[in-house]
């Protein structure tokens, strides 16, 4: 009884704890809530001035998403810039509330778990927007959309369960902040999120269709603007990786939190 009790205990202060993380970031000060939305506004509207007269449809044959190239970007990029953000972050989560730890007997996890859940409470109020904006461009609403915050909860399970394994790296590794930050540099350029996948080489979409990060970028596209569901295998990958993922980084935290304890 008493596990079941400190377990409801740490969710009840995940909860409490990533709404007042969520607070602190974006709406204690008006200028927090400002960048929280210029950021993304910003780089939505760069690589639409950017690459809309690149990938015109009547010059690369685009015509597969048929929705305008501001859409396209849209469903894809806000949900990434969250992630890669929420990456970022949870990554220093531990050595940020180090100061906690010493004080409270918390599971280490617990502090990858509130950043981890303000993050998707923001990708939520993203969502709504993009929702709406793809509306007012013209793309017609299906039942589909209405599974689109389940792949964005998944989505956020398997920042999850990075974060689970980076933040602890992070404490032995001081560079794997740093090292981070460049990976997902990488990452955002190995998808087809501001180009089309039809300019990738034939022999590459294959492997891109399979990209453990883009399946899930993909499969909103195709929910909201194609009106289709994606393929059972790749919804199937998309519930299977995050939680092999937050397995092994519950493992990990709980086999490494007293060396964790020790050195922060």
């Amino acid at each position: 009884m008493s596990g079941y009790q400190n377990h409801t205990n740490y969710f009840e202060y995940i909860i409490s704890a990533g709404k007042d993380h969520l607070k602190h970031k974006f709406l204690d000060s008006a200028g927090g809530l400002f960048w929280a939305v210029f950021n993304p506004l910003f780089q939505i509207i760069l690589f639409s001035l950017v690459f809309s007269n690149i990938f015109m449809p009547e010059k690369t044959g685009l015509n597969s998403f048929d929705a305008p190239y501001v859409v396209y970007l849209c469903i894809a990029l806000v949900p990434w810039l969250i992630f890669s953000e929420s990456v970022y972050e949870s990554t220093n989560a531990i050595m940020d509330n180090g100061y906690y730890l010493k004080k409270m007997p918390l599971p280490t996890w617990i502090f990858v778990a509130k950043c981890n859940l303000a993050f998707f409470i923001y990708s939520c109020i993203g969502w709504i927007c993009v929702l709406v904006f793809s509306f007012i461009m013209g793309v017609q609403p299906t039942l589909w959309w209405l599974i689109s915050p389940f792949i964005l909860l998944l989505f956020q399970l398997l920042a999850f369960g990075i974060t689970l394994i980076t933040s602890v790296l992070n404490v032995f590794i001081k560079d794997t902040s740093h090292g981070t930050a460049l990976l997902l540099q990488l990452i955002f350029w190995s998808m087809p999120l501001v180009y089309y996948v039809n300019i990738v080489p034939l022999i590459l979409r294959t492997i891109i269709d399979y990209h453990p990060v883009y399946i899930y970028l993909n499969a909103l596209r195709s929910l909201i603007i194609k009106g289709e569901c994606p393929s059972p295998l790749l919804l199937l990958a998309c519930v299977v990786i995050p939680f092999v993922l937050i397995w092994i980084g519950i493992s990990l935290q709980k086999h490494m939190e007293k060396d964790v304890r020790d050195i922060i």
